[in-house]
């Protein structure tokens, strides 16, 4: 599943609470926003996995496409010599 930038921060906003809100909070309130963050660091791991593949795949397409872009070029660069041997050039 790719995932986009937007998304990305859709689903990965963090409410930031300041030293004095933190200290506001009940045992209770931290400890459902640590389970909530840890279920957040669950999904965050599985999109990490997801787009470090992805990249991965990437990166093998543009060693596929600059190899055949340098064979066409060295192909191109043969081609030349024989036109040019060929006109007496």
């Amino acid at each position: 599943m790719r995932v986009t930038i937007e998304e990305i921060k859709k689903r990965y906003y963090i409410e930031s609470l300041s030293n004095e809100e933190l200290m506001l909070l009940t045992a209770q309130e931290a400890q459902q926003r640590m389970q909530e963050n840890m279920e957040l660091l669950a999904k965050l791991n599985n999109d990490m996995m997801i787009a470090t593949d992805e990249l991965g795949k990437a990166r093998i397409k543009v060693e596929m496409l600059k190899n055949t872009k340098n064979t066409l070029i060295e192909m191109n660069r043969a081609l030349k010599e024989i036109i040019r041997g060929e006109k007496g050039w």
